[in-house]
C-alpha cells in the first residue's frame, strides 16, 4: 500500500515539474543580476511581477542612492 503512494506521490512530483518546464519564461536583468520569472505571457508582464517583490524594489532603490544607473531588460527564455 505505502509503495503505491510513494509511486503516486513521485508520478505527481514529475507532472508537476513538467508542466513548470513548459510554461513560458522570462529572464529579467537589472544591470548585473538576473531573474527568472514564470508564469506570465509577456515581457512588461514578466518586470511587472517582478516589480511587486520588496527584495526588487529594495536593490532598485539601492542604485537609485548610489547614483547608480538602472537598466532594465526582459527576454523569453522558456515557452
Amino acid at each position: 500500500m505505502s509503495v503505491e503512494r510513494i509511486n503516486r506521490h513521485i508520478e505527481r512530483e514529475k507532472n508537476r515539474k513538467a508542466q513548470k518546464a513548459a510554461q513560458p519564461a522570462y529572464e529579467v536583468s537589472v544591470n548585473d543580476n538576473s531573474f527568472k520569472v514564470t508564469g506570465v505571457k509577456s515581457e512588461k508582464e514578466a518586470i511587472d511581477k517582478l516589480s511587486k517583490w520588496s527584495a526588487f524594489h529594495n536593490m532598485i532603490n539601492k542604485m537609485k542612492e548610489n547614483d547608480e544607473e538602472v537598466n532594465i531588460e526582459a527576454k523569453k527564455i522558456q515557452g
